[in-house]
């Protein structure tokens, strides 16, 4: 291997292989390179740091890459990402279409979970929002409306740890959701522990 000694615009020296000068793969010193990478990614006109980028970047590798450690829960299960927000103008079009993150609290979230990513299926939501949307959100039917198990406990004022317990007893929907629910009475202390006190 042969090596020149060369001399970057900035000044600094340094061995360079033969190759590397010929394929021109060596054009500069490695902190002007960093520097000349840091101004094409600025004047790319992709905000890479705005966390809306980070959503869509985070949606895209998820739903296109089998090497991302979520793609058996979204790309694995037939979620896919529309045409519109894919290549290079990708980024631009989906914030047209869902806009910038109103708060930092919010989460970009699918109105239908069993479809992609496309326009008019991505809204942003609360985590609470997100977490009832799941697949795994279990839904009680009483009287025609259905809500998640977490909204029935809310609505009626009763524990959802009691609602789950009727549900793995083996109750209808219409059981768990009517029949009454009495809290249990505070345990009294043993006597012999009144006794000391």
């Amino acid at each position: 291997r042969r090596y020149f000694l060369c001399r970057c615009e900035c000044g600094v020296e340094r061995p360079v292989q033969l190759s590397n000068l010929v394929s021109g793969g060596s054009q500069r010193c490695f902190a002007c390179g960093r520097k000349a990478g840091a101004a094409k990614r600025r004047t790319d006109g992709y905000p890479y740091r705005t966390p809306e980028y980070g959503v869509w970047d985070g949606i895209v590798r998820r739903c296109m890459s089998p090497n991302n450690p979520g793609y058996k829960n979204y790309g694995g299960r037939g979620i896919d990402v529309s045409p519109e927000w894919l290549g290079r103008l990708g980024f631009f079009r989906f914030v047209a279409h869902v806009g910038l993150r109103p708060s930092p609290d919010l989460q970009i979230d699918r109105i239908d979970n069993d479809r992609g990513y496309w326009p008019g299926n991505c809204r942003w939501a609360t985590s609470l929002q997100n977490s009832l949307n799941r697949r795994n959100t279990v839904r009680l039917t009483s009287g025609g409306v259905t809500r998640t198990l977490i909204e029935w406990a809310e609505l009626l004022g009763w524990p959802e740890v009691m609602l789950r317990s009727r549900r793995h007893a083996g109750w209808t929907d219409e059981q768990i959701v009517t029949t009454p629910w009495k809290p249990h009475r505070p345990h009294k202390p043993h006597r012999a522990w009144r006794k000391a006190k």
